[in-house]
């Protein structure tokens, strides 16, 4: 996956991001997801950066491996949170089984990815049941999707930025629940079901992204 880019890029200055970030996506918080986490199963949390998420997603009865590109924030995190455990890993090629864990997670993942169609069909792959999937909703319209896209690319340094109807077409048939929430609805949750998705992800996620 994609090294994280833009004016946030150190651990500091990251953490600063998530604090502002969260005024904007009230609401996009552990606590929303766990209705949709199984019990007494093991979930596979993907882009874990910091590990701070992946902590908060863990219960007593669930087990949450974090697997995050960057060596310096799986560092970080195991010396943050020891008691939970990530591994270094590209999410276009997990190194896990077929349904080795219960369910999935990509929580402000998407939008960091230059082909996140490919990186769900993995994570679709690996999941026994659902994946999670909580990221920005754009904006509609010319003018403010302008706007929204370089204060974007300057403050995040992403690549994928939709709206709902392009979470629709990315995701497709596969959405089997989705909740919108946050500051004026920016953020929005989708529940995918496991499984590959379907050969032409690739095309649907390129439509997606005009």
């Amino acid at each position: 996956m994609e090294q994280r880019q833009g004016v946030f890029v150190r651990a500091s200055l990251y953490r600063l991001k998530k604090v502002i970030w969260a005024l904007l996506f009230r609401g996009h918080t552990a606590q929303r997801f766990e209705p949709f986490l199984p019990r007494g199963g093991i979930v596979l949390d993907i882009g874990s950066g910091l590990g701070d998420r992946t902590s908060t997603l863990s219960s007593r009865d669930r087990l949450v491996i974090g697997v995050e590109p960057s060596p310096a924030e799986v560092k970080y995190a195991k010396s943050k949170h020891p008691t939970f455990g990530y591994v270094v890993g590209s999410g276009y090629s997990l190194p896990f089984r077929s349904r080795s864990f219960d369910a999935v997670t990509m929580i402000d993942v998407v939008h960091h990815l230059k082909r996140p169609a490919d990186v769900i069909s993995e994570a679709t792959r690996v999941a026994n049941q659902q994946v999670l999937i909580a990221d920005i909703c754009r904006l509609k319209g010319r003018v403010l999707k302008d706007l929204e896209s370089l204060w974007l690319r300057v403050t995040d340094g992403g690549f994928s930025y939709f709206d709902l109807e392009g979470w629709h077409s990315l995701l497709g048939p596969q959405i089997q629940h989705e909740e919108r929430y946050g500051t004026m609805n920016r953020a929005a949750l989708f529940v995918v079901r496991a499984g590959v998705l379907q050969e032409d992800a690739s095309h649907r996620m390129s439509h997606a992204s005009h």
